[in-house]
């Protein structure tokens, strides 16, 4: 959605813009520390309006659908899941002076839920489904000086996230299956890094480094009780999985217009720092203007 309303900052004032974007790619993480490690497989739509309000300001509102697609190593299992998200936007410019920010709900939802257990020579396979609900905001910011037609400049920005995940019981693994309770997770990622780009007229190309840094990386803990305990609410605390704290992110790609009304976008985004994992993303926008 960034995209597509950075597409319609680009058209004249009182427009309007219509956008569809598509973005995919993995996030696999490396066996480790006795973690079976995972491979999962993301991809995303979204659609949208943008409305030139003013000379500086650009509003919008969005409606985007995600899916993943994740396996655990060793054949331990895996899970799917669905995200719907609404998002309002804007943003606004002056001289070279620029910001923007997002808000967005979303309801998630988990679907299939497996996960596959060794006991002596049994083999057992538990499923379960829940859903949930993330909330997040975002706001960049940023100056771009310019030389020409050649733009470059400091960029910063903040991300705040919240995920809420509801309790659910497995089913089909017997005596190891296991009641879960209702997991919380809080994101707060700052930003800085630099930021260009080259108007050849049809055609932008553009470049973006973040150095991101992770506010709320502290333990979190994931409360199990065993299916055959549960009346005597017998229960354990396992560490949920933390990612490093500090990472960098690269974008690199290319939007124009073209005849004057068809506007496109093409990304590539890759995330890296992360020790035992790798992460990056395809992205690309079309958008109309009427």
């Amino acid at each position: 959605m960034q995209e597509g309303l950075t597409l319609g900052e680009r058209a004249e004032q009182g427009k309007i813009t219509a956008f569809a974007g598509s973005t995919g790619g993995d996030f696999d993480v490396d066996a480790a520390g006795g973690s079976t490690g995972m491979t999962s497989s993301n991809r995303a739509i979204s659609v949208g309006f943008t409305m030139k309000a003013s000379e500086a300001v650009t509003v919008g509102v969005g409606l985007g659908k995600a899916k993943a697609d994740a396996s655990f190593g060793n054949e331990g299992g895996g899970y799917r899941t669905d995200e719907l998200a609404y998002s309002a936007f804007a943003a606004m410019k002056s001289g070279g002076f620029y910001a923007n920010g997002a808000a967005t709900m979303a309801s998630l939802d988990f679907k299939e839920m497996r996960r596959n257990i060794t006991l002596g020579q049994v083999k057992r396979t538990t499923s379960a489904n829940t859903s949930g609900s993330n909330a997040s905001f975002f706001l960049n910011g940023g100056y771009d000086f310019a030389i020409g037609n050649f733009l470059v400049g400091p960029t910063a920005s903040w991300t705040s996230q919240n995920v809420e995940v509801n309790g659910f019981d497995e089913t089909g693994g017997g005596v190891a299956g296991l009641r879960m309770a209702s997991q919380k997770r809080r994101s707060e990622v700052g930003s800085f890094g630099v930021r260009a780009s080259w108007d050849f007229g049809g055609i932008i190309p553009y470049a973006k480094w973040t150095a991101d840094k992770e506010r709320e990386n502290g333990e979190r803990l994931v409360t199990a009780t065993p299916l055959t305990m549960a009346a005597s609410g017998s229960s354990y605390d396992l560490p949920a999985y933390s990612l490093d704290s500090s990472y960098t992110t690269l974008t690199v790609g290319v939007r124009g217009v073209i005849a004057g009304w068809l506007g496109y976008g093409v990304n590539y985004t890759k995330l890296s720092g992360r020790s035992g994992t790798a992460e990056d993303y395809v992205g690309g926008t079309v958008s109309i203007r009427f």
